[in-house]
């Protein structure tokens, strides 16, 4: 299985390393993806501000990404996407990782 981990440009590898674990193959966006990211991240959508152009290009990248690569899910690895990004955008599973720490936590309170 194949999974594109959509990251901030700053690259940090933590979520690849735990996926490859479980033999799963991470796909990350190439750097020119990366820095377009970062900019409809920062500072706009950091801010709550959601742009539909940046939607779409945002949705452009993955949906290359997708088909280029055969992908399986996405993992929104930043916890401003899911602001932008919702599982109906995609025909494909969409991970939010903001959602799964959430969750996480009240499991362990509860």
């Amino acid at each position: 299985m194949a999974i594109d981990i959509l990251i901030k440009p700053m690259g940090k590898d933590f979520y690849k390393k735990d996926f490859e674990k479980y033999n799963v193959e991470c796909i990350v966006p190439n750097d020119n993806e990366k820095n377009i990211i970062h900019n409809i991240i920062f500072p706009d959508l950091e801010n709550g501000i959601i742009k539909e152009k940046d939607k779409l290009i945002f949705k452009d990248i993955c949906n290359k990404i997708i088909k280029d690569q055969n992908i399986d899910g996405i993992v929104l690895g930043c916890t401003e996407l899911p602001l932008m990004i919702k599982d109906s955008d995609f025909d494909i599973m969409v991970l939010d990782t903001m959602e799964i720490h959430i969750k996480s936590i009240l499991e362990k309170i509860i």
